[in-house]
C-alpha cells in the first residue's frame, strides 16, 4: 500500500486541531501510544514498527514495515505493509525475528495521537512526550493532500507554529 504524506513539525498542536474542527474533519480516535522503531542495518530506508496503543482502556499491539525511500523530512511517499495485530505475549517473538533480520531499535517514543478524517484525507496529530515534540501528518489522495498542506503553510494563524518547511 502506497502512503502519500506530509509530516510537519510544530510548536503546538492546538492550531491544527482547530483547523480540523473548523473544516469539517471528524475526530476518529485519541490514543496513547508507545512506538518502537527498528531500522534495517543493510537498508536504512526499511523500518519496522511495533506500536502499543491504549484507546478507551483497551490495549492493542500492531506490527508493520515501511519502505521510506522517497521524499524528505516534510514530504514522503512510502510503501507500507498492512499491520499485523499481536498480543503482548508475542512482542518478544517479533523482537527476536527483527534481530535475526538485522533490524536495530532506533527509537522508543511515547505520544498521544489524535486522528481526524474527512473524505480521503487523514490528519494524524501526534503530541510526543518522549522525545518532546509535535508532528502533524496529513495523508491521503495526492491532489487533496497537496492542497491542504499548501493551505496550512500559507495560513498566518497556523504557519507561525510550523518549525520548518522543506520544499
Amino acid at each position: 500500500m502506497i502512503e502519500y504524506e506530509y509530516s510537519i513539525k510544530a510548536t503546538r498542536i492546538t492550531p491544527f486541531i482547530d483547523y480540523c474542527k473548523s473544516n469539517g474533519y471528524k475526530l476518529v480516535s485519541v490514543s496513547n501510544e508507545n512506538r518502537l522503531v527498528y531500522e534495517n542495518a543493510n537498508n536504512k530506508n526499511i523500518i519496522s514498527r511495533l506500536t502499543i496503543s491504549q484507546k478507551n482502556g483497551k490495549d492493542t499491539v500492531l506490527f508493520d514495515f515501511k519502505n521510506k525511500s522517497t521524499g524528505n523530512n516534510t514530504f514522503k511517499i512510502a510503501e507500507e505493509s498492512l499491520p499485523l495485530e499481536l498480543n503482548k505475549d508475542q512482542i518478544n517473538i517479533v523482537k527476536s525475528i527483527l534481530n535475526v533480520l538485522e533490524f536495530k531499535e532506533m527509537a522508543d517514543n511515547l505520544r498521544t495521537r489524535y486522528v481526524y478524517e474527512k473524505d480521503s484525507i487523514k490528519f494524524e496529530i501526534d503530541e510526543y512526550t518522549r522525545p518532546q515534540m509535535n508532528i502533524i501528518g496529513i495523508e491521503g489522495q495526492k491532489d487533496i493532500v497537496d492542497e491542504v498542506y499548501n493551505t496550512l503553510v500559507k495560513c498566518k494563524d497556523i504557519s507561525k507554529y510550523i518549525i520548518k518547511v522543506e520544499q
